[in-house]
């Protein structure tokens, strides 16, 4: 197959030995000597180089003249023109694709970094966004902290008071409960009596000290319901709780000095007669159930001797306290608020 090749190079570089030659002959007649091997590398040289205009058409008119001399250089010299334009276009296509791929590279890697830019622009607008989320997170932290330093004492002492007045409501609930029960039984005994007249003084005795058991859980209840309103503080007096006592212990109030209960005489049970014994907060008291924060002013005979006296304590309850000699004054002492009992 060498071979094969190398016997049709032969007559390839014969024509254009021949057409290199019919070249220079057209040369020298318009004045320009060159010898073959320079006229073959200058045509090798600019074989990419355009063409003058209207050189193709002096060479085509030489090639004509040639070949009437010389037998078939015009065709050979054809060929070469020919063979030439295929190079200028196979170099050219060469060119163009040695150009094109650069230019495919540069817009491929432009094409990557703007892929890129836009990545890193979506990480920096994540980062800008989660450094102001922490920078939130931080100062709700330093408020916090500053609540926890400015307003701890300001917390603990409203918690304090919800616990006093949670435990308040629970007590006026229990006080709501008994003078409804006494409420009722009152009732009962006004029924059960009816138009019977009391005739008895144990009877009478008995009766009065029920209703003023009843006034004095009234008035204590006042005091509730007058210290929720005021933080926690009991009133100093029976003017401040007056609005807050039930109806039930205002009857005897309302009636004129020519009046009297139905079925029932007067026993007094007027808020002249009875007096306030404890100023200060319910919060301060140790053992409710043990100190008076209300009472009767005076004392009442009793039938079997001795002497009856109403009080209401700081629990709710309400007790009728019997004296013999008329003096309450060394058992007010033991149920009497005192600080320093509290301290201790």
């Amino acid at each position: 197959m060498g071979q094969a090749l190398g016997s049709s190079e032969k007559p390839a570089q014969k024509r254009v030995a021949g057409a290199v030659q019919d070249l220079r002959c057209f040369l020298k007649r318009r004045g320009g000597a060159l010898s073959a091997g320079a006229l073959a590398t200058a045509l090798a040289s600019e074989a990419v180089t355009a063409a003058p205009a209207g050189l193709a058409t002096h060479i085509s008119v030489t090639a004509l003249a040639c070949a009437a001399t010389g037998g078939g250089g015009g065709l050979t010299l054809f060929k070469i023109m020919t063979m030439t334009k295929l190079k200028v276009g196979i170099i050219t296509a060469v060119v163009a694709a040695g150009v094109a791929t650069p230019l495919v590279v540069q817009q491929r890697a432009q094409a990557r970094l703007v892929q890129l830019n836009q990545g890193l622009r979506q990480q920096v607008d994540h980062l800008a966004r989660e450094n102001a989320r922490l920078s939130n997170l931080e100062a709700q932290a330093n408020d916090a902290r500053a609540l926890s330093k400015d307003q701890l004492s300001e917390l603990m002492k409203l918690r304090g008071e919800v616990g006093l007045l949670r435990k308040q409501t629970n007590e006026l609930d229990r006080l709501r409960q008994e003078n409804r029960q006494l409420h009722s039984s009152q009732a009962s005994v006004g029924r059960d009596t009816g138009a019977t007249q009391i005739d008895s003084n144990a009877e009478m005795q008995k009766q009065e000290g029920i209703a003023k058991l009843n006034y004095a859980k009234y008035w204590v209840l006042a005091f509730y319901l007058y210290a929720e309103k005021n933080q926690g503080q009991f009133p100093v007096s029976l003017d401040l709780a007056a609005p807050f006592l039930p109806d039930e212990a205002k009857v005897e109030a309302n009636l004129a000095a020519d009046e009297s209960l139905p079925y029932t005489p007067k026993f007094g049970l007027t808020p002249d007669r009875f007096e306030v014994v404890y100023q200060g907060a319910l919060a301060d008291i140790a053992n409710p159930a043990s100190i008076i924060v209300f009472r009767e002013k005076q004392a009442w005979p009793r039938s079997q001797g001795g002497w009856n006296r109403a009080y209401g304590f700081a629990d709710g309850h309400s007790e009728i306290h019997v004296s013999q000699d008329g003096n309450f004054e060394a058992w007010e002492q033991q149920h009497m608020y005192s600080p320093a009992a509290r301290a201790q």
